[in-house]
């Protein structure tokens, strides 16, 4: 199986493609059918799923106000609540058979555990960036072990103390790490 961006289904998933089809059905100009709307309801939905698991900011952008921090006042948990019941009632018809894809479970998954650490811990915090519990800072952390000094694909405990040690202190005044193939997360300091 070849591996997928999510950066592609995030551009098909989004706010501006949704209106855009809705705006088209709204005025006529196009062949697309009445029921391209629910299609466009899909779409808002999966963007909002994207923005819930991925806000780095402590304040939301504008328009966006799931794309940041899980917070008391957020409306994160009351969002996932309502997500999590869409998501209960999404089949697809397979030759007859309803078939529920992996990736509607795993994002039932993915939602149960941020809300579980949210309401573990979300009493101690301030707020909680979802966005860092993500693949791609584990992906550049190891990747910036196993490419310091020499490529060592396998590193010994050894090595990979003396790693971190000098990643950490060589990046310490760094927000994104130099050579990393992930984008800027632009979290925020808690200054």
């Amino acid at each position: 199986m070849k591996k997928m961006k999510v950066c592609s289904a995030a551009h098909i998933f989004s706010h501006s493609l949704s209106a855009s089809m809705r705006a088209l059905v709204r005025l006529g100009v196009t062949s697309l059918p009445k029921s391209a709307s629910d299609t466009a309801d899909f779409l808002l939905f999966g963007d909002k799923i994207f923005d819930s698991v991925n806000g780095s900011r402590v304040k939301p952008l504008a328009g966006k106000t799931l794309r940041c921090a899980i917070t008391a006042e957020s409306e994160h948990i009351e969002f996932w609540n309502q997500a999590a019941r869409v998501l209960d009632s999404i089949t697809f018809d397979n030759k007859g058979n309803d078939f529920i894809p992996p990736t509607i479970s795993n994002w039932k998954t993915t939602i149960r555990g941020l809300k579980y650490i949210w309401n573990k811990y979300g009493s101690r915090l301030k707020f909680l960036c979802p966005r860092n519990f993500n693949q791609d800072p584990l992906e550049i952390f190891f990747g910036s072990i196993r490419s310091h000094g020499a490529r060592n694909v396998n590193p010994t405990p050894a090595f990979f103390s003396i790693a971190f040690k000098t990643l950490l202190l060589n990046n310490f005044m760094s927000t994104h790490s130099p050579g990393a193939n992930c984008e800027d997360d632009n979290s925020e300091g808690i200054g």
